[in-house]
């Protein structure tokens, strides 16, 4: 084989496994968000606010947006503090990092980094890299189906 047919063959081989290894990455991440297909759907929820004897309607979706590359979750309630309250997410799962990573929207400032794991086959939680908030996710079955519970967190003030 000469110096030509050799370079040419060696690109060919790389882009190959490139490739390969992306359809793979791929798969990797549709498996992962696979695991999140339960929450899918309309949930109505209750925000409780320690401290102040609060418990305050609101209303959660989640719902799969581009080609369920990303699950989005939608919350709409009112919050003690405010009258309205509206927060977005964005979940992705990145198979470089080997863990999801969403993109959290709480007003209109520049959307808010999270990253997830699963701390059972029923929670998944979300937290800043500097573990200051976060959020857990979890799947409770009861006699009349699976209701989701969402309990935000804060370690810092």
């Amino acid at each position: 084989m000469n110096r030509n047919r050799a370079v040419i063959f060696f690109v060919i081989l790389l882009t190959a496994s490139f490739s390969l290894s992306l359809w793979a990455g791929d798969d990797a991440a549709k498996t992962e968000m696979k695991k999140m297909e339960p929450f899918l759907g309309k949930w109505k929820t209750i925000s409780v606010y320690p401290g102040k004897n609060l418990s305050i309607p609101g209303d959660l979706e989640y719902r799969w947006i581009l080609g369920k590359n990303y699950m989005m979750i939608e919350f709409v309630g009112q919050h003690p503090e405010r009258e309205y309250w509206e927060a977005y997410a964005m979940i992705k799962y990145d198979t470089a990092k080997k863990k999801y990573v969403s993109f959290d929207f709480f007003d209109a400032n520049d959307p808010y980094l999270s990253y997830g794991y699963w701390l059972s086959k029923e929670t998944i939680r979300f937290e800043a890299e500097d573990k200051s908030w976060g959020i857990d996710y979890t799947l409770k079955k009861g006699k009349t189906g699976v209701t989701v519970y969402q309990e935000n967190w804060r370690t810092k003030n």
